[in-house]
């Protein structure tokens, strides 16, 4: 990984790692009641943590795992993972054998100016592209000791951790001290089998859905699934997104990023696009699921704002919703936020939080880092000084300099 190679060479483990789970820092989050156990289980084959620059050929083992946490994320999927981070990507695998028990991805970039810059380590694919419900994977039997090991990396990479979108039981923030600064809502509706999941949403959204349904049915427009041409319904979802929020999201700034994610995701049957069509294939309204497990995910949608189109939105989006009950989806995730729209929509809601901070030996890197990059630059300088007003004069410089700091 060139410089950040150096950056995140491991150091030696912390004398204080094996009690944190049981000795969280104050402020900090608690670990999870699985993930306080001891972390050493002697009946388990020994555990190898490898680091590579992708998921890659693990990527069937690797989704496997995904779908079988207790929260299961899509932007835990390889394919999320191998085409988000926006700066160098580093994904952690933990093997018994040969087979994939856990790991975790993160990206790896610098973050402040000057003599504040400092490497970073975030979730893969974290800023404008907000993926929730991050942690680390892991085998049941596994898990405690992935944790350990993921911790561990972390703490010897000699970096600021920030991550983003966690699921409040992962472990990682208490084991590294890390300051929870952030926690955001995430609703959800609960679907049932044998039950209309629309019937308990609002009155007055019932009733825009049915006229509103009826109204642009009339009008030969119906609801289809994108089963090919991934780029022009992605191009019609920008598009369509840009038109209904103009300035207002950053959604358009990581749109590389985000096409060849879930291109890669409908590959595999992961990424669901559904859009309000006529048969001349004019579209109204757009809507973008990512799935996991028995999860399906809301993650971006857009439609036309003309008085003609009204409530094109809602039409498909109950539309979506039956489909994703109707494959035996449980849950319909509406992601972090608290726009009021999606109280309409919702059953329950859960946290995520944002967890920053700095492991101990970190900090006393930084600050280390900081002062010899300073020296650097005073010894430069004064070395230009020597030259352009000669030693005698530049030593009674530095003297008078060093009295007025006392």
């Amino acid at each position: 990984m060139g410089e950040m190679t150096h950056l995140l060479s491991p150091g030696p483990p912390p004398v204080w790692f094996e009690q944190a789970t049981r000795s969280p820092a104050r402020g900090t989050s608690q670990p999870s009641q699985d993930d306080s156990r001891p972390l050493a289980r002697p009946h388990l084959p020994p555990m190898e943590l490898q680091s590579r620059p992708s998921v890659g050929t693990l990527s069937e083992q690797w989704d496997r795992l995904v779908d079988h946490q207790p929260h299961p994320s899509p932007f835990l999927k390889s394919w999320w993972i191998d085409n988000t981070a926006s700066g160098e990507l580093v994904v952690l695998c933990c093997f018994s054998g040969n087979l994939l028990v856990g790991g975790a991805a993160f990206e790896v970039d610098t973050h402040g100016k000057g003599l504040l810059r400092v490497p970073r380590v975030r979730f893969a694919g974290q800023g404008v592209l907000a993926p929730d419900h991050m942690d680390l994977i892991a085998d049941p039997d596994f898990r405690p000791a992935v944790t350990k090991a993921v911790a561990r990396w972390l703490w010897a990479c000699r970096a600021m951790v920030d991550l983003d979108g966690l699921t409040p039981t992962c472990a990682l923030p208490a084991l590294l001290g890390l300051n929870i600064i952030e926690r955001t809502p995430c609703p959800f509706m609960e679907l049932e089998p044998g039950t209309d999941p629309i019937a308990g949403v609002p009155g007055r959204l019932r009733s825009t859905i049915k006229r509103s349904g009826k109204r642009l049915a009339k009008s030969g427009f119906t609801t289809r699934r994108v089963t090919s041409d991934v780029d022009g319904a992605l191009m019609r979802l920008l598009e369509l997104h840009e038109q209904r929020w103009e300035d207002e999201t950053a959604f358009a700034s990581g749109w590389t990023r985000f096409h060849d994610a879930v291109a890669a995701g409908h590959a595999v049957g992961d990424v669901v696009i559904h859009e309000l069509a006529n048969e001349e294939g004019f579209v109204i309204a757009s809507e973008l699921e990512l799935n996991a497990g028995n999860t399906t995910a809301f993650y971006q949608a857009g439609r036309l704002t003309d008085r003609d189109y009204r409530g094109s939105g809602s039409v498909l989006k109950a539309e979506v919703i039956r489909w994703a009950q109707n494959t035996g989806i449980t849950e319909f995730d509406l992601l972090r936020g608290d726009e009021r729209y999606k109280d309409d929509w919702s059953t329950g809601e859960r946290d995520i939080i944002r967890a920053r901070g700095a492991a101990t030996a970190t900090k006393s890197w930084i600050a280390s880092v900081a002062a010899d990059v300073l020296k650097d630059r005073i010894e430069g300088i004064v070395s230009l000084l020597n030259k352009s007003l000669g030693e005698e004069r530049t030593t009674k410089l530095v003297r008078g300099v060093k009295q007025s700091l006392r």
